[in-house]
């Protein structure tokens, strides 16, 4: 099954090397805890993040044309983080595969209450936590190639 992978134009998309990726994953994970404790809490950081997370693989049916894809980058940083969170029976190696998995993680993410079960909040805090630390460790690690001139303050 071949999918289309369709931008929605102006609304904020999931990018491997924006800077508030991280912090933004890691007040989601705070949040899912928080709910997993019993705690009344906004999960305002977690639509966000879902939000971003289902505008960046909106997908739509193949008609033969070419197929855009999501920059390589995210497609990285979001593959690693779904590999870490999930067991190793469920990997994820084809990028068709991986944007399907990440839609559904979106639309779960979106769903998530209180009500939720405990097992899928604690699932979705430990994605949002291995995208914090996914996203991060990209940036450095691109950062890294670039090291700043020994003289420079």
């Amino acid at each position: 099954m071949s999918t289309e992978v369709v931008f929605a134009p102006g609304e904020p998309r999931l990018r491997a090397m924006d800077p508030d990726l991280p912090f933004l994953a890691s007040r989601a994970a705070i949040e899912l805890d928080a709910v997993l404790r019993g705690q009344d809490v906004g999960l305002e950081a977690l639509r966000l993040l879902a939000e971003q997370l289902r505008n960046t693989v909106v997908t739509g049916s193949s008609n033969g044309g070419p197929r855009s894809l999501i920059d390589p980058a995210t497609l990285t940083v979001l593959g690693d983080a779904v590999n870490r969170s999930s067991s190793p029976d469920e990997a994820v190696v084809k990028i068709d595969d991986l944007i399907e998995k990440a839609r559904k993680i979106a639309d779960d993410l979106l769903g998530s209450t209180p009500s939720t079960r405990p097992e899928a909040l604690a699932w979705a805090r430990t994605f949002c936590v291995s995208l914090s630390e996914s996203s991060a460790s990209y940036c450095k690690s691109v950062h890294d190639l670039h090291p700043e001139h020994p003289y420079r303050r």
